[in-house]
């Protein structure tokens, strides 16, 4: 237990210098609003599953490592979700629904598999601790704005790579609960790998693995598909009223465009950020617009940016007369002179 606690420290300690040792970031965390971190292991797992520590005797050290890994970083994450204001108290305590929108029995705040902290950002929901996952989703209820972070690595993870979907049936069941929820009229779905974005079919394929997570949800179509499928019914049901914006990380370029359903004649914006601190890659590998779903959806991105890049997304929830409008507004700065990588890689290739 001593070897545990120290490890524990020391990861703290890893935190505190990767995101506190710079004043003005320092200032911004502290300062504004709440931030909602994406799940990433804070490990390097692949490497773990290639390395000794699979053996069958060192199997009991792996798993108190991932363990050790993941309390320290649900600490850290939830610091960050609980924005302090200066009466110390959360700065959003609120829950925006009536009483005759509150979710029932069935909904989030009494379901045994969910824990919900009402204290925080209108409402606060994530995914439970448990021996027997890692996954780490959480939602973000703003008013009539829902905010949903998905994992795709808890169940790849925790299935020892051989998961055949990138969503655990709890977190589906939790994004199906979003969707019946009647206050909701935007969604913004934040994922850590492109939600669409096909691999250039020209570029070189290496033999499948279990041992590598998934780069986009486009290596689970059928998934995807039945995504696509249930929110784009949902935006249609009380169409214009609602909106959707699918929000992602990238593979080293930032891009924005629309994913359209050629069904419904409905289309739904869509961007892929970064890095704001890293490598910058060419698009070489991926197929910037295609067809997904026999045709059914299609998607088209814009010229990508070849400079460090975020995002800005504003929100006009609109008014009985007006249908809401969700922007979102590129941002990208040129990487400084003489920016380099241990390999010596170029910036942008």
């Amino acid at each position: 237990k001593d070897l545990e606690r120290r490890a524990c420290d020391t990861l703290r300690d890893a935190y505190c210098q990767a995101w506190g040792r710079h004043d003005a970031l320092r200032r911004v965390l502290a300062e504004v609003g709440s931030h909602l971190p994406i799940f990433s292991p804070p490990v390097d797992l692949t490497a773990l599953r290639t390395s000794g520590l699979l053996d069958a005797s060192t199997g009991d050290d792996r798993q108190t490592l991932l363990r050790i890994a993941l309390a320290v970083y649900r600490e850290y994450q939830r610091a960050l979700w609980h924005a302090g204001a200066h009466d110390g108290n959360p700065d959003v305590r609120v829950d925006a629904r009536d009483e005759g929108d509150a979710p029932s029995a069935k909904g989030f705040g009494r379901r045994r598999d969910l824990q919900a902290s009402g204290d925080c950002d209108c409402q606060t929901i994530h995914g439970m601790q448990n021996l027997s996952t890692v996954e780490e989703w959480h939602i973000h209820g703003f008013g009539q704005v829902c905010i949903f972070m998905f994992d795709t690595k808890g169940a790849w993870l925790s299935r020892g790579g051989a998961s055949s979907t990138l969503l655990s049936s709890l977190q589906a069941s939790a994004l199906a609960s979003v969707l019946r929820d009647p206050v909701y009229k935007i969604l913004i779905l934040c994922s850590d790998i492109p939600f669409v974005l096909d691999q250039h079919p020209d570029y070189p394929r290496s033999a499948a693995s279990t041992d590598h997570a998934p780069m986009t949800w486009s290596a689970f179509p059928g998934e995807l598909a039945s995504l696509l499928d249930s929110l784009f019914q949902w935006k249609h049901k009380r169409y214009p009223e609602r909106e959707v914006l699918l929000f992602s990380s990238g593979p080293g370029f930032g891009t924005t465009g629309d994913v359209s359903d050629h069904q419904l004649g409905l289309s739904i914006p869509t961007a892929i950020v970064g890095p704001t601190l890293g490598r910058i890659c060419r698009p070489l590998r991926w197929t910037l617009q295609n067809t997904i779903a026999s045709g059914r959806f299609s998607y088209m991105y814009r010229a990508p940016v070849d400079r460090w890049n975020f995002c800005m997304v504003d929100i006009d929830l609109g008014t009985p007369q007006r249908a809401p409008v969700v922007e979102v507004h590129m941002v990208d700065v040129p990487p400084p002179t003489g920016t380099a990588w241990p390999d010596e890689t170029p910036t942008w290739r």
